[in-house]
């Protein structure tokens, strides 16, 4: 074990709300291991009483304000959250601190020491986790409303788990899972959300039940792929007009291998095509219902990537996250090499959604508890990151994530566990990205782009929708509402717009 740091603090604790001082000589420790695992520990004096001793493996959370010499300190510890907040005496300090804090979490995701060459990348970390942006007066932002709002549902044994839109059919789609099968309702796709039909125990073509764990519509919205939890390597193809599944698609490969399957993506996010995607752990794998056999092509990977979330553009250019925090970005599908890899965080924390605007110019990667936005335009050849690697254009992150004293509020709800993000949305008025939509437990959060696109410090408005878990948005396209889904409900919450100018959402 080896000593990296130890600096006086002073030590505050977020409870209920309420900042408390929980250590005036407080010493903040950093310990590493020999397998590059390393122990953050908070020991207060006189007494040597030990206040926290854990792996900043458990960190899910850490930003910094040089100009008030302070870090803001967020941990699941022992499946219970703890909000800090350190309060340093000096910069040199506090840049000492997160300079090794930032060097032993990379060392421990690459498993190796760090060199010179990794300087810019550390800066690029160190750079990504600061709070002192300028802030600016934006106006017309779109606020969620201060009003009550609570949608109560109908629980039974299920939850909602997928939610999808049909603007052709004008259909919105929710998949309902239960311990041993699933539902399918269609409700009207505007701010009513009326219902329309429920198609229960979904079966497939030899009357086995189908489980679904992701679903794509497709053919004009009039039909609908569904991948099934116990069988992950067949892709059954639902009839809507009919409500019932009339085929399946096989994934066995070239090689006679069945490729089991994690997600189902739109071979073009605006398109009608007659293709369609998926990946698995490995790969990204193409198919076309009208060919004999339906996997037409497959990326060629060697080893595993993890591959846990994706997304696809208007112009088929495909983005693809993994549990080990990499963005990869790629012309074309089923490419074995991605013109770029950006990795979204130095601890290497799953991305669990992606999704690409409108113009292709921005990402937004949803990890656990925060999320990740950057812009693959680059700014010396005017190429896109999918199609030309970046080199030095390698672009700036913005994390996204929300106060302190919001996550206590949701974590009471959820008795002291703070839910995950949903995968979050960019939100399109006339052709630019208005808003980055998601939602964390029962709050739908949305944050104004343009200070994000400014280079500001971000702000958000964020709203309590009753008590149930939120488990996806699709924001409108003609307003500024945004339809979701909670574990029994389907609902759309309203957004006004903010009459001050003035910036009032300081961290």
């Amino acid at each position: 074990m080896t000593l990296i740091a130890h600096i006086p603090i002073r030590l505050f604790r977020l409870v209920k709300g309420e900042k408390k001082e929980a250590g005036r000589n407080v010493t903040v420790y950093l310990i590493q291991n020999r397998n590059f695992t390393t122990l953050i520990q908070l020991i207060n004096q006189p007494g040597d009483e030990l206040l926290l001793s854990a792996e900043i493996s458990e960190v899910f959370n850490i930003q910094y304000k040089m100009n008030e010499l302070i870090v803001f300190f967020d941990i699941n510890y022992r499946n219970k959250l703890y909000n800090f907040s350190f309060l340093f005496q000096k910069q040199n300090q506090l840049q000492t601190f997160i300079n090794e804090y930032i060097r032993c979490l990379f060392e421990y995701r690459e498993q190796r020491r760090t060199t010179t060459s990794d300087k810019p990348e550390l800066d690029r970390f160190i750079n990504y986790i600061h709070l002192d942006l300028p802030k600016k007066s934006i106006r017309n932002e779109f606020v969620f409303p201060e009003e009550e709002y609570e949608t109560i549902g109908s629980p039974d044994n299920g939850r909602n788990i997928l939610l999808r839109t049909g603007k052709s059919t004008g259909n919105t789609m929710v998949l309902r899972k239960y311990h041993n099968h699933c539902d399918l309702g269609l409700f009207t796709l505007d701010n009513n959300c009326s219902f329309r039909m429920a198609l229960p125990k979904i079966v497939d073509e030899n009357k086995q039940l189908v489980i679904g764990s992701d679903m794509l519509n497709i053919n004009h919205d009039r039909s609908l792929l569904i991948l099934d939890d116990d069988n992950p390597t067949e892709i059954h193809d639902m009839n809507l007009d009919r409500g019932i599944i009339l085929t399946h698609y096989d994934s066995v490969d070239q090689y006679g291998v069945d490729q089991k399957l994690k997600k189902l993506l739109p071979t073009r996010s605006n398109g009608h095509d007659s293709t369609f995607l998926a990946f698995t752990d490995r790969d990204t794998i193409m198919f076309d219902p009208r060919s004999s056999k339906s996997l037409i092509n497959k990326s060629e990977y060697k080893t595993k990537n993890g591959f846990t979330s994706g997304a696809t553009s208007r112009n088929g250019y495909v983005a693809i996250g993994s549990k080990d925090g990499i963005v990869r970005l790629y012309s074309q599908p089923c490419k074995t090499r991605a013109t770029i890899n950006f990795q979204m965080n130095v601890g290497g924390d799953p991305i669990i959604g992606l999704d690409i605007s409108e113009d292709e110019q921005w990402v937004v990667a949803t990890c656990p508890y925060y999320l990740s936005v950057f812009n693959v335009l680059s700014q010396s050849t005017g190429k896109l990151g999918f199609v030309k690697a970046m080199g030095k254009d390698k672009p700036p992150l913005t994390r996204l994530t929300i106060k302190q004293e919001h996550q206590q509020y949701i974590a009471q709800i959820f008795n002291g566990v703070l839910p995950s993000f949903s995968p979050a949305k960019f939100e399109m008025k006339n052709h630019k990205i208005s808003s980055i939509i998601s939602a964390i437990g029962s709050c739908i959060v949305s944050w104004n782009f343009q200070r994000i696109e400014n280079g500001c410090l971000p702000s958000y408005s964020i709203k309590l929708v009753g008590e149930e878990i939120i488990a996806d948005n699709e924001p409108f396209e003609n307003t500024h509402d945004i339809l979701f889904i909670t574990d029994n409900q389907v609902s759309v919450i309203e957004r006004k717009m903010k009459n001050s100018s003035k910036y009032d959402d300081d961290y």
